[in-house]
């Protein structure tokens, strides 16, 4: 009975160590690495069609690769190639796209690489507790990954709130006349909120007369 549970302790402890390497990386090629727009999506929903597309492909461009390795690797050793995987999608796209990664690998790893190959049989128990072990830790560590994924998006939008608040108190304090404080803090809203933005101040009875947009338009001379 050792013997045949040590391949999938041994895969597991293997999983770990590749998790503890892995997370570093995650942290800061794949978050802090991103496109500029990261800290304003949010994780897709569970059956978000974009996402599931680029999941499917990993996951096919990693069978293919395991199908290629096979020849040269051990068979045990390939399911650290769709944990690599899986960790990457869990980094770039969050948690539910990591969990359908881990499940998709599962069944291709099932499919292609126990024996009996090419079903989803499993004829010798230390494989099934290899799949198993391979399943736990697709789904916590793309659990874990998503996490670190989400604390450094926050840190980021936290960084970028701060930058811009400490811009605006620059150029309030040195704003030389009333159009400079006005100009000053129209660019801070429409920078923030990611739109334009106007000031309006009392002109005469009824009448609001705009002094402060955050872009110059021909045509914005009064506003009722």
């Amino acid at each position: 009975m050792i013997s045949q549970i040590r391949p999938a302790l041994t895969m597991l402890i293997a999983m770990t160590a590749l998790t503890g390497i892995l997370y570093p990386v995650a942290m800061t090629r794949f978050a802090a690495a991103m496109a500029p727009g990261l800290s304003a999506r949010t994780s897709p929903r569970p059956f978000d069609i974009p996402a599931l597309g680029i999941v499917l492909a990993a996951t096919a461009g990693t069978t293919l690769l395991c199908l290629a390795a096979d020849r040269f690797i051990p068979v045990r050793s390939l399911s650290l190639i769709y944990m690599t995987m899986v960790v990457a999608i869990a980094a770039r796209f969050g948690l539910w796209p990591s969990v359908w990664a881990g499940s998709l690998g599962f069944l291709c790893y099932n499919f292609f690489f126990t024996t009996p190959r090419f079903t989803f049989q499993i004829w010798n128990q230390g494989q099934f507790l290899t799949l198993i072990l391979f399943l736990i830790a697709s789904i916590i560590t793309g659990n874990l990954t998503a996490r670190l994924r989400s604390r450094m998006m926050a840190q980021k939008a936290i960084a970028d709130r701060t930058r811009k608040l400490y811009d605006f108190s620059r150029k309030a304090a040195s704003a030389a006349s009333f159009d400079d404080a006005v100009w000053a803090a129209v660019s801070h809203v429409a920078t923030v909120l990611e739109c334009e933005s106007i000031l309006l101040t009392p002109h005469a009875v009824g009448e609001l007369q705009i002094v402060g947009p955050s872009r110059p338009r021909t045509g914005w001379n009064r506003a009722r």
